[in-house]
């Protein structure tokens, strides 16, 4: 068997991974490509993802579409296109009262959902690592031999300066403590910024989580410090990259411009995706109530044609499926097939694979995201929903540094406290990336088993000049 390759971990629903991600994750936006394999393992604390290195090698020599006449155009014009079409079907489901509407209604809405986010996901793979692998090399190459010839200076002029939807929920939430917040107004706030409630389905925690920042904001002011901070930053970046485009060739400049605008328009993708399952929790709530299906059956055991045959046909899955898919499943798209592999199947697939092997090494590398070196006690988080990113937000130490899969925007606060910062997943347009350059921590990214060989506690040195952490005994 063929190696495979790491490319993310979090916390995902069953119905998620088996309808949309094996179905978009690739370089589909730029083109049919002839060879996609690439296998998720999940169960419903995590979820695993790798592709072959026969597939890495076809994505990024496809990352050139990039550098095409018209390309970026059509590519950022459909991405547009796709989260308003999600947006508008979003509006439109929340004037509909669920009482009155036919089971015939909840199936075309759901499966709606789906469309538009397998859109989103295919453009949100594009800006991958393998998606900008083309871009990266070209930039490099332009940088070659000028003055800006070093990794701290790739980092400064692909960083994004424009205000994101980081900034937008941060500015919120501070406009929200100078007044008396009611839940209609943080509920409202929740709709708006529903990426922070990825794989959160408990109203209620929402809320209390809400109502706990805003009355930390009006004790403290940290998120007021942070965002000042954050702009600051993004002021000194954007002086530096105009004296540096004064001496660059259009070319580079172009490269370095569209590098920046796919790192922004990252965030406004996941925005729509990671924000669809809050935004349409009520009408999961609604299925889970007609088909008489527990709402963790429904998400983290059902197809998409589980949903349409329980709507429309009054039919479930076999209690015996629906268990073993939530002990531990394996989806494998490969030669435009899908398989869903469960049980011993799965096991055996792994296995195969080699992905349990024992780690005994004491250091791994990656990409270097934002140049420096930082000492200090590994934290481990795996990404999850909101109550696990709370009781990693009290756990967490000032000058820990953080060992992640992957960032996401929550995690502004333990990146602004940690030391360093060092994900398995991401290229130069990755959340981690941008965070840690904003707040001007030394980063890692594509470290790929980090979080495998290193434990919360371990002593460990970033050495993000070289791309190298190390265990210190």
């Amino acid at each position: 068997m063929e190696p495979y390759e790491f490319q993310w971990s979090e916390a995902h629903t069953f119905f998620s991974i088996h309808d949309r991600s094996v179905l978009t994750y690739g370089p589909y936006a730029f083109g049919q490509p002839q060879r996609v394999d690439y296998v998720v393992f999940g169960n419903p604390q995590t979820v695993a993802a790798y592709a072959s290195s026969a597939m890495l090698s076809e994505w990024q020599a496809m990352s050139s579409t990039w550098l095409q006449p018209g390309v970026q155009e059509r590519i950022l014009s459909e991405s547009a296109s796709a989260c308003q079409d999600l947006a508008e079907l979003s509006n439109a489901f929340k004037e509909q009262p669920l009482s009155d509407a036919s089971n015939a209604f909840l199936w075309e809405t759901l499966d709606g959902m789906c469309r538009h986010i397998r859109r989103i996901g295919t453009i949100f793979s594009a800006t991958q690592e393998a998606g900008t692998h083309a871009l990266v090399k070209k930039a490099k190459a332009g940088l070659k031999g000028t003055a800006f010839d070093s990794e701290k200076s790739f980092s400064e002029l692909t960083s994004p300066t424009q205000p994101d939807i980081v900034d937008d929920e941060l500015s919120d939430i501070i406009s929200l403590a100078k007044q008396v917040a009611s839940d209609a107004q943080l509920e409202a706030h929740a709709q708006k910024h529903a990426w922070m409630f990825y794989q959160t389905f408990a109203r209620g925690k929402v809320l209390e989580s809400l109502h706990a920042r805003v009355r930390q904001e009006q004790d403290t002011q940290t998120l007021q410090t942070q965002l000042d901070q954050i702009q600051a930053h993004r002021n000194e970046l954007k002086e530096k990259q105009a004296n540096a485009f004064a001496q660059l060739d259009s070319q580079t400049v172009d490269v370095l411009k569209l590098l920046q605008r796919l790192g922004h328009e990252r965030l406004a993708l996941k925005n729509a995706w990671a924000g669809a399952e809050w935004r349409f929790q009520s009408l999961y709530a609604e299925i889970a109530r007609r088909t008489t299906t527990p709402l963790n059956d429904l998400l983290y055991a059902y197809t998409l044609d589980d949903f349409r045959s329980a709507l429309l046909e009054n039919k479930i899955p076999d209690a015996t499926v629906i268990r073993e898919r939530k002990q531990g499943y394996a989806v494998w798209r490969r030669d435009g097939q899908t398989q869903l592999l469960t049980g011993e199947s799965a096991d055996a697939l792994r296995n195969k694979m080699g992905l349990d092997a024992v780690l005994t090494v004491s250091e791994v590398s990656g990409f270097v995201a934002n140049p420096g070196m930082a000492r200090g006690k590994a934290y481990v988080l795996h990404v999850a929903g909101m109550e696990q990113l709370i009781k990693d937000e009290s756990a967490f130490q000032d000058g820990d540094v953080l060992i992640t899969t992957m960032t996401q925007p929550g995690h502004a606060a333990l990146v602004q406290r940690a030391a360093a910062v060092v994900a398995d997943e991401g290229g130069v347009s990755s959340h981690a990336s941008v965070i840690a350059r904003e707040f001007g921590k030394p980063c890692i990214v594509g470290a790929k088993m980090a979080t495998r060989v290193f434990k919360t506690g371990d002593l460990v040195e970033v050495d993000a000049e070289k791309g190298i952490i190390r265990r210190i005994e």
